[in-house]
């Protein structure tokens, strides 16, 4: 994945120029402490306390740049050597002593480069210090938050059961390959069964009468708060799960609540749950459809305390940094090796 990100960093190198005053000619060493009586000779003026010479050098790293998508680890490399001359703001004045030849090779501080982003509640952060001192380059590693996959997994599967015959359980399709599958930035759809249906955004066409759908994914909770999750139309039936569950081990029995029809209309339901910003809160929907069973599908919509509609973009199939965020929104198992 891509994402824009800017940085600013110092890298100071610091080099502290001494000069020692000699001792006058007639003294053979220094004195250990200050004459208790006048000097009978005229003492030169001490030399000026010589001040640090800072150098300064910053720099942004590229507009553009590769990041991590969870699959390893940070790749932003920033490289920044300081000038080997001093910078216009040290140039000596009339008043400051000769300068050493170390202030244009030595280097003796190093960059630090700390950068922190808040991923909703999550925050990323990483400070790293040069001790290149063969190059004198500071090397900066930063740590930059990659980007979610938006979407639904999806996946269809045939359903040749009748009305009379048993109901294919959602622990049914498991460990069945889909006959399709794919992804979809939001999910519900409605067929009349009266001939083939493209689920989705795919490119096949598929007997919508006798049908089996299988979606799920992760809710990134935009904020702190009460969640309505709604599950209605569904036809035949359509089962909801959250939390755990949905992630592994879901079945006919233990789903949050489900939407079917039957002679008397549609049955419906909605569930609200209290949710933590920041959070990757898993979410499945399994619908299945006889073969007989005529009209086909399910509506599901998500809405924060206000009324408002959940967007689209936060629902995503993943979280890319699980691997650094003790697998916090880990990819949910292939569908047909599901548990």
């Amino acid at each position: 994945m891509f994402r824009l990100s800017t940085i600013t960093l110092a890298a100071v190198a610091a080099v502290l120029v001494s000069q020692a005053g000699a001792a006058p000619a007639n003294h053979p060493h220094p004195h250990p402490h200050p004459h208790p009586h006048p000097h009978p000779h005229p003492q030169p003026s001490s030399p000026p306390s010589q001040p640090t010479r800072t150098l300064t050098e910053s720099g942004t790293v590229p507009t553009t740049y590769l990041t991590t998508s969870g699959t390893g680890p940070p790749e932003v490399i920033i490289k920044t050597t300081p000038p080997t001359q001093p910078s216009p703001s040290s140039v000596p004045t009339p008043s400051d002593p000769p300068q050493s030849d170390s202030v244009s090779s030595g280097c003796t501080s190093y960059a630090t480069a700390t950068t922190t982003e808040t991923k909703s509640s999550l925050t990323s952060t990483s400070s790293t210090t040069s001790t290149d001192q063969a190059s004198c380059t500071a090397i900066v590693e930063v740590d930059v938050p990659c980007k979610d996959p938006q979407g639904w997994n999806w996946a269809y599967y045939p359903n040749n059961r009748t009305d009379g015959d048993p109901k294919v359980k959602p622990e049914d399709v498991k460990k069945v390959q889909p006959t399709d599958s794919g992804v979809t930035p939001e999910v519900g759809f409605y067929d009349d069964g009266g001939g083939n249906y493209s689920y989705y955004q795919s490119d096949k066409e598929f007997r919508a009468a006798g049908d089996v759908t299988n979606q799920h994914t992760y809710f990134k909770v935009p904020a702190d708060g009460r969640y309505n999750f709604r599950l209605s139309k569904g036809d035949a039936e359509a089962y909801f799960w959250s939390g755990a569950n949905a992630y592994s081990g879901f079945t006919g029995s233990n789903n949050r609540t489900g939407s079917y029809y039957n002679s008397q209309g549609y049955h419906n339901a909605t569930v609200a749950i209290n949710l933590t910003a920041g959070n990757y809160y898993p979410l499945r929907i399994f619908q299945s459809n006889e073969f007989d069973g005529g009209p086909s599908g399910f509506d599901f919509e998500v809405t924060d305390s206000n009324g408002n509609k959940v967007p689209d973009e936060d629902f995503v199939q993943y979280n890319c940094r699980y691997e650094y965020e003790n697998n916090e929104g880990e990819p949910f198992a292939e569908f047909g090796n599901e548990s």
